[in-house]
This record gives C-alpha cells, structure tokens and sequence, in this order.
C-alpha cells in the first residue's frame, strides 16, 4: 500500500482532489486539523463515500437523521455489509430500503458539507493511501469531483461575501460612533482620580500619595520596575515607593497609573494590550532620552509617549465582539487609534499637549503649536518600532541631528547604547 503525505498549508484539499480525479486515483484521502477529522473514498477519480467524526458530515447517522433506518439497523446492515465484502451504499439500493437518487442527494449534501468546511482550512495534514475498503469500493454512487468542487466553493463564495458585507456594516457603525464621540470608553479609573486630585491641592504629602499608590500591588511593582529601568536608574537603585514618587513626579505616575488601568480593560486581547502598552513604554522612555536634545522638558516627554497609542486599547475592546478577519482588524487600528485616542483623552480630560500628540503623533506636522513634541515623539514612536535594526535608528538619528528639532548637540555613541541597554528591556509593562 503506497501513500502520499503532507501538509495542507502547501497542498490544499482543492489540488489533490483534482489529482486523484485527472489521475483516475483509487484510494482514501484522510485530512486532519486539530480533532476533526474527514476521509474521502475515491474510485477511478469520483467520489463514492466520505465519512467523518463530525455527525452531520456522517451517512449512517443521516441515514438515521433522515428516518431512512433505525440506530439498530443501521449498525446490523454495517456488519452485513462487512462481514459480506458489500458497499453500504450499494446494499442499501438493492434491497430497496432506499432509492439511488435518495442516497446520491444525501451523499452529495454530506460532502458538499465536508468540503466547505475543508476549503477553509489554512493548516492540517493529509495522507492518501491507494486502498479502499471493501464495504465502499464499487459503490454505485459516484460523484464527480470538479462539479462537487464548483458547487462547494459557490456556497463558500456566497458565504465570505455575505459574511464580508456583515462585517462591513458592522464596521462602519463603529467607525460612526467613533466619529460621533459614541465609542464605548472606559470610565476614569478610582487611583488615576485619587492621584490627581492630589496634584491639585497644595498641601498633598508624600505619604498619602504613597499609600493611594500602594493600594494597587501591581501598579507599585511596575513603578519600582520602570523607575529601575536602564534609562531612568543611572545613578542608585531605587528601593522605595517614596523614592519612586520623588523621582517620577506626579504628573508621570499619573500616566503609569493610566496605563496600568487600560491593561486591564481587554481580558480577551490581552497579549495585544501588552504589546501595545509595552511599546508606548519604550516610545515614553526613548522620548524622555532625547528631549533635552530638542529642547523639551523630559517629563512631558515621558508622558505623551506613554500616552500616545492608547486609542489602540480603546479598539481593541470596541473591535474583539465584531469578530474581524486579521487584515480587517489591524487596518481599523492602525488607521483610527488616534480618533479613538482623542475620544478617550477628552473623556479623560487629558491636557491639550497630551490630545494632541494622541491625534497627531502620525502626521506631527498638523498641529503647529505643539510641533516640536509632536515631531518628538514621532520620532519616538518610530525608534521603538524598530529598536532591533541598527539602520534603521542610525537613520532617524541623522535626520534628528540635522533638523531645526535639534537645538544641542549629542553624542550618536551614548545614545545607541543607551538605546541598546533599552533593547534588552522591552517587557517591563509586563
């Protein structure tokens, strides 16, 4: 018994039924994906029977289905059937228990059935073995393969563009409520007002902003774990919360806070959520490195580049029950993060500086009165993208060097390796 092997994601269903129908194959064609799993008998290149552990890709249980035979029955003509070296199918027809063209349309729908679902399939294996058995060779249902092909991927033709129209409604409502400021957004988080209210009174402590902190464990270990980092820990380690809160300043634990909360708000996007907050991180981080380079205070630098991309979580909650195909998904979230950023920071009631670079930081030339943050932190945002290619950053550094953005001289040497030693940290919102 010879066999053929493989892989569906280099040999789809589609081709090698094709195969066995120009080569006459006889034999059995087994796929498998995950649990499910499907075998198409061939005869001469036609379909004669198809079997499945899936009950509605199965005859005998639509046979059963269809009222045509009991449970009972069914398993006595399958030992009969065995026992005498006779195909189901033929020895159903032959004693009448049901006609030719009964049994032809239930197996055509059975395999229609088994190949729309495979037609989908971007992963699994397959064998094909010269060999069938004895109950279904000689079959005198023979179904051709191209026409079973064509009406299959007509229905599947019918479905994606019915299924892409849906989605694109679905799309576009969504897209309107973010337009009409409608999006569904996360309410201020408790500690981000707590914190904040402490920056407006003049006589807040240290220790009430320690305690209101240290009410979130999480949110005080990423504070130690960013104020340690290689681009803020330069000179001592930081131990204490105190120390952090002296060291950051309230306006920057408020963004921390900020984004520790949206972290949480996509427990079913939480690997996406992670990337995304950990690369607004580094754009925080590598934007503090470089803005007493360009004349910017560091802090507010930190804080628009920890900010920037949060319209990307506000997405990510709005877009998960829509149930997008990738490209779609990811199309919708690169190309309205920053609206839905906007929508957030004004309901959030960020400051004017900080809603500009969130609707801005992809086209920093737009705004003018905030245009060397907004250049900063693009320049920021695209470093931390491509912190791994080295010509990729000696590039953006040169075009820095030479612009008006630049109003003192750097060292290009410290700042590679201050950016390298980042590298080697890009989970700390982990």
């Amino acid at each position: 018994m010879s066999g053929v092997y493989g892989d569906l994601s280099l040999m789809g269903v589609s081709d090698i039924l094709q195969w066995c129908e120009m080569s006459q194959k006889t034999g059995t064609l087994s796929v498998k994906k995950e649990d499910v799993k499907k075998r198409f008998y061939i005869q001469n290149g036609k379909i004669i029977y198809v079997s499945s552990n899936k009950d509605e890709e199965c005859l005998e249980r639509q046979l059963v289905q269809c009222n045509i035979v009991s449970s009972s029955e069914i398993d006595n003509l399958l030992r009969v059937c065995h026992r005498m070296g006779l195909p189901l199918t033929g020895y159903i027809i032959s004693k009448k228990i049901a006609t030719f063209e009964a049994i032809e349309s239930i197996l055509r729908q059975i395999v229609e059935k088994a190949l729309l679902d495979v037609l989908k399939w971007t992963e699994g294996v397959f064998q094909f073995v010269d060999e069938v058995p004895d109950e279904i060779i000689d079959s005198p249902v023979k179904l051709d393969v191209s026409f079973m092909l064509l009406q299959s991927l007509k229905v599947l033709d019918e479905s994606r563009k019915n299924d892409s129209d849906d989605e694109t409604e679905r799309v576009q409502k969504l897209l309107d409520k973010i337009s009409d400021g409608k999006i569904n957004l996360p309410p201020v988080p408790d500690i981000v007002i707590k914190l904040r209210e402490a920056l407006d009174r003049d006589d807040v402590s240290l220790s009430e902003v320690v305690k209101t902190i240290m009410s979130d464990q999480i949110l005080t270990l990423k504070i130690l774990k960013i104020a340690n980092s290689a681009l803020y820990a330069k000179h001592e380690k930081i131990t204490s919360l105190q120390q952090a809160v002296v060291y950051f300043g309230l306006n920057s634990l408020i963004s921390i806070a900020t984004i520790h909360a949206l972290s949480n708000i996509v427990p079913k996007n939480a690997s996406r959520v992670k990337m995304v907050l950990n690369h607004c991180l580094l754009t925080g981080l590598i934007a503090r490195l470089l803005a007493p380079y360009c004349a910017e205070d560091p802090e507010e630098a930190f804080v628009c580049g920890l900010l920037h991309d949060v319209g990307k979580t506000v997405l990510l909650e709005n877009l998960t029950p829509l149930r997008l195909n990738e490209s779609h998904f990811e199309k919708i979230i690169d190309e309205y993060h920053p609206v839905a950023g906007l929508r957030l920071a004004e309901r959030w009631n960020f400051s004017e500086v900080i809603k500009s670079v969130i609707r801005f930081h992809h086209a920093p030339d737009t705004d003018k009165t905030h245009f060397k943050i907004l250049n900063l932190i693009s320049l920021a945002d695209r470093i931390a993208h491509n912190l791994h290619r080295q010509e990729v950053i000696e590039e953006e550094l040169s075009k820095i060097e030479t612009s008006s953005l630049c109003s003192k001289r750097f060292n290009r040497e410290n700042l590679l390796k201050e950016l390298k030693r980042l590298e080697q940290e890009t989970s700390l919102f982990a």
